[in-house]
């Protein structure tokens, strides 16, 4: 008696939880306690052919924002352009505070772009934004670099082809080596070709994580590490994570050398995003050393999380594009009439001098043929 009361106790308790919780929340299926939603999503995906009209059929049932519910954790989904773009770009700083999943601060501890909180998050997104401005608008050095690895890239590529008497090839080798080398630049000023060991080795890691990592790990809790057959699935996960931070930060071990050595010097503003943070380090050192957010660990993973995050995504763009201009011939030709147009009669050849000319005098040389 005493153990159903307890029971009916729990249930009660649970569902009055959820009810406080969804009544700050977008509308959304209502969730099963501890479950979630995720029944109802694995039931109607099977059904219905997959999560993509699974969220299509939330999306006409709730509207543009709803709620999702994965165990005990709600997750907000926007499915709107226009309002995803206000949210995150206007409003941006209205979500400093959000959930992250615990396998993240593992490995971050709660430090990083991509998965920390409040002040910390807030002070090294306003200052990578602002490297990363100051390469693209003042000094160019990010549309320098970019260019300067594409036609490295290229004229290899050029002589392959002609080696082999081939116009196949596998675009998945080239932009993996490609991408890798622009963000290496800009982070280390260092860059990768296709014979370059530290290249493939970071890209094993990378693989690694995301082959490793599945949705559902996102939402382990502390206590599931306790359990051993667990406990073992999230060393594997977690493995690679260590030995990137380690690759880096051998990186960034290498570079303290060169400066201590006079090998390297830095001047106002940093050739790369090391540089910048090194110098924004010794600057919050002499003015605020007891409350700084920039110590050399925040750095590892702010360059953990850019490499990461800049190199799968990346590459999916681009190969997704490609796969498209492959698939559609017709937008391949008008593009590349845009393209003959820019170059040989407009005579641009940077982002800068694209500004100078008019969208409507660009395509209408293109619709005319």
């Amino acid at each position: 008696m005493i153990t159903l009361i307890l029971l009916l106790t729990f249930i009660a308790v649970a569902f009055a939880q959820l009810l406080m919780k969804r009544a700050n929340l977008p509308p959304g299926p209502f969730p099963i306690p501890l479950l979630g939603n995720v029944p109802y999503i694995a039931y109607f995906a099977v059904r219905n052919g997959g999560i993509v009209e699974v969220l299509r059929s939330l999306k006409k049932k709730y509207g543009r924002v709803f709620t999702i519910w994965f165990g005990p954790v709600p997750t907000v989904h926007i499915t709107d352009l226009e309002v995803a773009q206000d949210a995150m770009m206007n409003h941006g700083a209205n979500y400093s505070d959000r959930w992250v999943p615990y396998l993240l601060h593992l490995t971050r501890n709660g430090m990083g772009i991509v998965a920390s909180n409040g002040n910390h998050w807030l002070h090294h997104r306003r200052f990578s934004l602002h490297v990363l401005r100051n390469f693209g608008l003042g000094r160019n050095i990010i549309e320098e670099r970019i260019m300067e690895e594409f036609n490295l890239k290229f004229r290899a590529v050029d002589c392959v082809i002609h080696e082999s008497g081939s116009n196949v090839i596998d675009p998945l080798p080239v932009f993996e080596v490609l991408v890798g080398s622009i963000i290496n630049r800009l982070l280390f000023s260092e860059r990768f070709d296709s014979s370059s060991d530290d290249f493939f080795a970071m890209k094993r890691k990378v693989d690694n994580i995301a082959n490793k990592v599945s949705f559902l790990d996102l939402f382990a809790h502390k206590f599931m590490l306790s359990i051993p057959l667990l406990r073992r699935r999230y060393d594997r996960i977690l493995g690679p994570f260590y030995q990137l931070k380690a690759y880096i930060r051998g990186q960034l071990e290498r570079r303290k050398a060169d400066i201590a050595a006079g090998k390297h010097l830095l001047d106002e503003e940093g050739r790369d995003y090391v540089d910048a943070y090194l110098i924004k380090m010794a600057q919050e050192m002499k003015e605020n050393p007891k409350d700084t957010y920039f110590t050399e660990e925040a750095l590892v993973i702010n360059l953990l999380d850019l490499w990461i995050a800049g190199q799968e995504t990346t590459i999916t763009t681009i190969l997704s594009g490609l796969t498209n201009l492959i698939n559609y011939p017709e937008v391949a030709i008008y593009d590349i009439h845009i393209l003959e147009t820019l170059v040989f009669k407009f005579c641009l050849s940077s982002l800068e001098e694209l500004k100078k000319v008019s969208q409507a005098a660009i395509r209408s040389p293109v619709q005319l043929k």
